[in-house]
């Protein structure tokens, strides 16, 4: 457990089977740290009851217990340092000029929510989805009866009052599944009024990169239509991704927020129809992979320009981004975000916030760690800001009724 507590600090390497062992291990340490500790308090604390620790024994425990007491704290002090992270990006990319600056005056006090430190000690896993959500699983959106599946959820008994967000998962454009990855965000956002949707989608072999655009295309469409049916704001759709589903969510986006597609040009139905999928609200990035993938894959780098990307960079682009990468991430360095994120600057009009986690491994939104957690705040604060902004440019509320249209805990916490 010693072990597995050093690998949340330090992976032993980036790539290969260092950089894989350092991602099973560490990913488990690297977000919840109390786990492996209190195992090796347990089986300690079994040991010397038992009478098994006098003499060597006990000073091996010993050795064994301080540097994974250590581990554990350094792990700790680097999850909570997200919140002065998020705070000074927020603060200098959302809060550059009016409206901006008075929207993120507004919207800060959502980064200072408190953490259940309760769930993130003892109940860490979202193995379940909360009592008061209803979900309703393998809706079709498209004429694949496998892949054209999506799970909605909502609040059983509280009405519509949030935005929309729409979940893509990763897997390295080949595998993966809906509902696994991001669950503590969809139920966070769920539970405040958000009307939520994970997504699957075709992969390779079966589709290429541009037919995997296409489904998400398909499921913006089908999301607009049923939030318009059920009272959400179909104006108001935030799409999100984890890994290669980050790298889907802003190329869809990018593909979206330009001028109206001719579907029967093949350059612009390489990035999937977008007649009725609409731009989007913003977008949110996890641990995502913006490069190019194998050769043979045509999975060209987000923001490129290249035709199976996105139609040429121009003017009438522009979506605010949220992108979050970890630094001890070994499956996807954080130089690709990095590049992405300059591309993206460059590609768009929108406002693009960047942060690095200190200690986060790859797939960190599996838990409800305090280092997710913290990030959870920091999208209901980003998208506290989008709806702020558009109020203020309309002179209107926004959302059915125009309620405040992300609640939470307002308890201001300054960094």
């Amino acid at each position: 457990m010693s072990a597995v507590l050093m690998l949340g600090v330090t992976p032993l390497g980036r790539s290969g089977w260092r950089g894989r062992v350092s991602w099973l291990g560490g990913l488990v340490s690297a977000e919840m740290p109390f786990l492996p500790l209190a195992w090796l308090l347990l089986t300690t604390a079994v040991a010397a009851t038992a009478g098994d620790l006098h003499g060597a024994g006990w000073w091996l425990a010993l050795g064994l217990q301080v540097p994974a007491g250590a581990a554990a704290a350094v792990i700790t002090v680097r999850s909570v340092k997200a919140r002065p992270i998020l705070y000074r990006a927020f603060d200098a990319e959302l809060g550059a000029g009016e409206p901006g600056r008075q929207a993120w005056e507004e919207a800060r006090g959502q980064l200072g929510q408190r953490l259940r430190w309760w769930r993130i000690v003892l109940a860490p896993l979202p193995l379940t989805v909360p009592p008061a959500l209803r979900r309703t699983a393998d809706v079709s959106y498209g004429p694949d009866g496998r892949w054209h599946r999506l799970d909605v959820y909502r609040h059983r008994r509280r009405p519509l009052t949030g935005p929309v967000l729409v979940h893509l998962h990763g897997g390295g454009f080949t595998g993966g599944r809906k509902s696994f990855e991001a669950r503590p965000l969809v139920h966070r956002l769920a539970r405040h009024g958000w009307l939520c949707v994970s997504v699957d989608y075709r992969r390779l072999p079966l589709t290429p990169f541009a037919g995997m655009v296409d489904d998400v295309q398909r499921a913006l469409a089908w999301t607009r239509r049923h939030a318009a049916q059920v009272g959400a704001d179909p104006d108001l759709v935030f799409l999100a991704g984890s890994s290669a589903g980050a790298h889907l969510a802003l190329t869809a986006a990018l593909a979206n927020a330009g001028p109206p597609v001719d579907n029967n040009r093949a350059g612009d139905r390489a990035v999937g129809d977008c007649t009725e999928a609409g731009p989007v609200a913003g977008v949110i990035g996890l641990y995502g992979y913006y490069g190019a993938a194998a050769i043979g894959s045509g999975v060209p780098p987000v923001a490129s320009g290249g035709p199976a990307a996105t139609r040429p960079i121009g003017s009438g682009r522009s979506f605010p981004a949220l992108i979050a990468h970890g630094v001890n991430d070994t499956f996807v360095s954080p130089s690709n975000a990095r590049a992405a994120v300059d591309r993206l600057r460059r590609a768009t009009a929108g406002p693009v916030v960047y942060v690095e986690l200190p200690g986060a491994q790859h797939s960190f939104d599996l838990f409800h760690s305090i280092r997710f957690e913290i990030l959870v705040n920091g999208i209901e604060t980003f998208a506290q800001w989008v709806l702020a902004t558009r109020a203020a440019d309309t002179g209107q509320g926004v959302g059915p009724g125009a309620p405040p249209p992300v609640r939470g805990d307002r308890r201001r916490s300054r960094p």
